[in-house]
């Protein structure tokens, strides 16, 4: 099968150069913790003595991320862009916790596209999923705005 430039390219991709996916819940009952081990080998975080903990870390921040994105109801594409800058950025250096950087990654991807979301902006000019989703998350607007200020300064 010919590979298509013009197709997009799917969502949910291995995070690793392993494609297997081993899926305990599927596999019996008496079978489950290998196929959990074989899982922990293929997404390389495992290794049978020990877990490399940042990469945990990191897949479950884009985890995070994918949920985030998709509550917000991102495009296929913002959502592949979105994922590809969030990984990127040194969530430690920006502070603030990953859901708060997921969310002001999201709103910056939205931007080009329309969708506006800034936390000093009035909420009548602002996104309605944005608003309903940013105070959900909690934080006073001040840490938001100045989350999103570090955000869109580390993607500059």
């Amino acid at each position: 099968m010919e590979y298509d430039e013009q197709s997009d390219e799917p969502i949910i991709s291995p995070d690793t150069e392993n494609a297997t996916h081993f899926h305990t819940s599927e596999a019996p009952p008496e079978l489950h913790a290998k196929f959990k081990r074989f899982h922990g080998y293929n997404t390389g975080v495992y290794n049978g003595h020990w877990a490399d903990n940042k990469e945990l870390r990191r897949l479950d921040n884009l985890a995070l991320y994918d949920a985030i994105s998709s509550q917000l109801e991102l495009t296929n594409h913002q959502k592949r862009t979105g994922r590809q800058l969030f990984d990127a950025l040194d969530l430690k250096d920006i502070g603030g916790g990953a859901a708060l950087i997921s969310f002001c990654v999201c709103a910056l991807v939205c931007r080009d596209d329309g969708r506006i979301y800034h936390p000093y902006r009035n909420d009548r000019n602002n996104d309605d999923l944005f608003v309903k989703f940013g105070n959900e998350l909690g934080f006073r607007r001040k840490i938001v705005a100045a989350c999103y200020n570090r955000v869109s300064d580390a993607l500059n």
